[in-house]
C-alpha cells in the first residue's frame, strides 16, 4: 500500500511541475501498478505540426543517441515510438548476509502521440537490467547480470523508491521538454 501511495504523491508531483508552466493543462495523468506504465495526456494552444516538431527536436537533443533508439516515426499519424533507459543504482540487505549492490538501467518503450492542440506521452514494457555484486571479506565480487521486469525488481528489492523516481522523473522530463520546445517553436515562428 505504501508504494501506491508514493506513486500517487509522485504523479501528483508532476502534474504540479507542469501546470506550473504555462498554458499546458493535464487531461490525464495514470500509473498502472501492476506493469508500471505510466501516462499522461496534456493538452496545449500549439498545432499538431509544432508539436511533431517540438518533439522530434527536444528528442534528438536530450536523449542520447536518439536516432538509434527511434523505433517508428510517422508525422501523419503524429506517432513517435522509441526506446529509452533510466539508470539505476539500488542496494539489498540481507540479515547476516554480505549486502547486494545493483548498477544498471531501466530500459522501456516510450510510445509519444500528438494531435492539434494535445499529446500523450507513455511508457510501457519497462525491464531492469543491472550488474549485481555482493562485498566478502572487503571484497567486491560479481554475481552476474540479471533481468528482471520492473514490478518484479521492485518487489525484490524491498520496494526501491529512488528506482521509480529515476524512471518517473526522466518520464517527466520528456512532458515538460516536449512544451517548452513547442512554445519556443511557437515564438520564433512569430
Amino acid at each position: 500500500m505504501e508504494i501506491k501511495r508514493f506513486l500517487a504523491m509522485l504523479c501528483l508531483y508532476i502534474g504540479m511541475t507542469i501546470s506550473c508552466m504555462g498554458q499546458t493543462k493535464i487531461e490525464k495523468a495514470e500509473c498502472d501498478t501492476a506493469n508500471y506504465n505510466l501516462t499522461m495526456v496534456l493538452s496545449c494552444p500549439q498545432t499538431k505540426d509544432i508539436l511533431y516538431r517540438a518533439t522530434k527536436e527536444w528528442l534528438a537533443t536530450h536523449i542520447q543517441n536518439f536516432q538509434q533508439k527511434l523505433q517508428y516515426d510517422d508525422k501523419e499519424t503524429g506517432t513517435i515510438k522509441f526506446k529509452n533507459s533510466s539508470y539505476i543504482h539500488a542496494t539489498k540487505s540481507f540479515p547476516q548476509r554480505p549486502t547486494i549492490d545493483m548498477t544498471g538501467n531501466i530500459d522501456y518503450m516510450v510510445t509519444v502521440t500528438i494531435k492539434d492542440g494535445k499529446y500523450r506521452v507513455k511508457t510501457e514494457d519497462a525491464i531492469v537490467n543491472w550488474n549485481e555484486y555482493f562485498y566478502f571479506n572487503g571484497t567486491k565480487q560479481s554475481n552476474g547480470r540479471k533481468s528482471l521486469e520492473l514490478l518484479g525488481f521492485i518487489l525484490w528489492s524491498d520496494r526501491d523508491k529512488n528506482i521509480l523516481k529515476s524512471y518517473m522523473d526522466d518520464f517527466s522530463k520528456i512532458c515538460d521538454g516536449i512544451e517548452i520546445q513547442a512554445k519556443e517553436l511557437e515564438e520564433d515562428d512569430f
